[in-house]
């Protein structure tokens, strides 16, 4: 129901910007867009509250978790503007695009700053980020790891996440 909705959006739009209006391409790139636009939300909402946890400013949390997204956003946004140029955006667009989202989502992370003299207890808005980690791990990122059938890749997968858990462990101290 909410995919028909959103085609007959896309199909409506009719803008430029799109290039050419290929009803099924432009709804899975702005789906794409969309969901990389909430997700960019949840990281910086997510750094801003690692900040902004007790004892404030809780530069250790911060600055791990800040390292951790940019680890993690570097080969995600080099994918994402791929995606766009392989659905038809020129490299400007692509990027422009890419920009975009990145650029909202700053606007999350100061207004989780200043919504967080609101709050009154900011380990919450961790748990509910963190659980927002935990849905993408087990959705989209373990699906994956389960179709690799290389034994030796999957030995370094297995081995990467054991090193990314003893990570936060190490750093938990």
């Amino acid at each position: 129901m909410w995919r028909d909705k959103l085609e007959n959006f896309a199909k409506k739009l009719q803008h430029p910007a799109w290039g050419y209006i290929h009803s099924k391409r432009v709804l899975d790139l702005s789906i794409k867009l969309a969901k990389e636009q909430n997700y960019d939300i949840d990281l910086d909402s997510i750094i801003a509250a690692s900040f902004l946890a007790p004892p404030v400013p809780n530069l250790s949390l911060g600055l791990a978790t800040t390292l951790a997204v940019i680890a993690h956003e570097i080969p995600q946004e080099m994918g994402d503007f791929s995606i766009l140029i392989y659905g038809g955006f020129s490299r400007v667009k692509a990027l422009s695009y890419n920009f975009m989202t990145a650029t909202i989502a700053i606007f999350a992370a100061v207004l989780t700053y200043f919504a967080s003299a609101y709050l009154s207890n900011l380990e919450y808005l961790l748990a509910f980020a963190a659980g927002g980690f935990i849905y993408i791990a087990t959705t989209d990122l373990i699906p994956e790891l389960h179709k690799e059938r290389n034994l030796p890749k999957s030995v370094a997968q297995f081995i990467l996440l054991a090193l990314g858990i003893m990570l936060m462990w190490v750093l938990k101290r």
